[in-house]
């Protein structure tokens, strides 16, 4: 909880561009376990085998 506070507030001391960079960061990263998500469930059935 700690940590997510103190992102906040250097989000906050940040400029609105630093901002907006960090969302499309955020955002390039939520997509990339999206991706990673359907591998392992393709691993799973195996290991079940």
């Amino acid at each position: 909880m700690q940590s997510s506070i103190e992102l906040h507030l250097r989000e906050g001391r940040r400029k609105r561009e630093g901002r907006r960079k960090r969302e499309e960061l955020t955002i390039t990263n939520y997509q990339l376990p999206i991706t990673n998500y359907p591998l392992p469930i393709t691993h799973y059935p195996l290991p079940i085998i």
